[in-house]
């Protein structure tokens, strides 16, 4: 009729947009800033803790795991490395008890290099003079100036995620 708006009309795209407060706002500002809703503050847990990092030998700070039941309260789900233990998980193998935990993970495989950009990887453990132990599917995003994992729970302990120190 005379009073819709279409979706092909130039009018029509500026009144879709134009609408405030609108669910799809909020997606139009992310596509807009290049970056998936994960890169945002509430969309990610921040991972801080200074055992993490690859020169943390097990048998001085704990054999720590992130599976459901530890007590520290990892939480499957997309995560960020605080600057603060290195930014990012190490891209080569690490060394077994090192990272505060007996089988270290780091990610095979290269961070993604555009800004936006998801990429699928593995997640390997070390253990036993095995680099890639029980390898693990995550997903990583570039958020410009840092990225963002989609780490699950690790199967059982001790197994944890090492950041890159």
């Amino acid at each position: 009729g005379k009073g819709e708006i279409g979706l092909q009309g130039e009018k029509g795209m500026k009144g879709e947009r134009g609408m405030k407060g609108s669910k799809s706002d909020k997606l139009n500002f992310s596509e807009l800033a290049g970056l998936p809703k994960e890169c945002f503050p509430g969309n990610h847990r921040v991972l801080n803790e200074t055992w993490r990092k690859p020169s943390e030998h097990a048998s001085k700070v704990g054999y720590h795991c992130d599976i459901s039941s530890q007590p520290h309260g990892f939480q499957a789900g997309w995560h960020l490395f605080s600057h603060t233990i290195g930014g990012a998980m190490p891209e080569t193998c690490t060394a077994e008890n090192y990272c505060g935990t007996d089988a270290s993970g780091w990610l095979k495989g290269s961070h993604p290099t555009l800004t936006g950009e998801r990429v699928s990887r593995t997640v390997c453990f070390s253990h036993r003079d095995n680099c890639c132990h029980f390898p693990t599917d995550i997903e990583v995003i570039n958020c410009e100036n840092y990225y963002v994992y989609n780490l699950p729970y690790t199967p059982n302990c001790t197994r944890a995620y090492c950041a890159q120190g």
